[in-house]
């Protein structure tokens, strides 16, 4: 393997405004490395009704890449 990179992403909805309803939160944590450990905090403030989280790994070595969602 050449490189490892770890990308966490997350997304919250809920209110927004005076009464809407919207995305309050849009971000990202990343590392990358062989041997990388993502360990990271991003704060936000919302009335947050949903979120999603999920990751995304790229995998790139001498035959091409591979990518895990």
């Amino acid at each position: 393997m050449n490189s490892v990179k770890t990308t966490v992403h997350h997304h919250a909805y809920g209110l927004v405004g005076s009464g809407g309803v919207g995305k309050v939160y849009s971000g990202t944590l990343s590392t990358s490395g062989m041997d990388s450990r993502l360990d990271g905090r991003k704060r936000y403030t919302g009335v947050v009704a949903y979120a999603t989280t999920w990751f995304t790994v790229t995998v790139d070595y001498s035959g091409g890449r591979f990518i895990i969602n």
